[in-house]
């Protein structure tokens, strides 16, 4: 969750693939775009575009890859970039919020 979002409520959204099929070998990627109110209340629409990577759903697959090399990259935007952006003050790289499910990476 993302600090002040709490009560955000997601009006629409639409994903589609961010490549096709087989370019990226070991995950989906999707971009969404997202219209959301901070508050039920609020009349104002706002919208977030996002990148998402998420582990493929076919369960062969799945089992062949060594849970290092997935959670490699969700450590590298999730836990590395954070840290290097504390120490620098400086972001030349996508904001990544941290998803629900740890074996996904979602990108600004």
């Amino acid at each position: 969750k993302e600090e002040g979002m709490e009560n955000a409520v997601i009006v629409t959204f639409k994903a589609i693939p961010a490549v096709p099929p087989g370019y990226n070998y070991l995950s989906v990627i999707s971009r969404v775009r997202v219209v959301y109110r901070y508050t039920e209340e609020d009349d104002d629409l706002h919208c977030l575009s996002l990148i998402i990577k998420s582990e493929l759903t076919d369960e062969n697959i799945k089992h062949m890859i060594v849970d290092d090399v997935v959670f490699g990259e969700v450590k590298f935007y999730g836990n590395f970039l954070p840290e290097v952006k504390r120490l620098t003050d400086f972001s030349y790289v996508p904001k990544s919020f941290k998803p629900p499910d740890i074996a996904k990476v979602v990108l600004e």
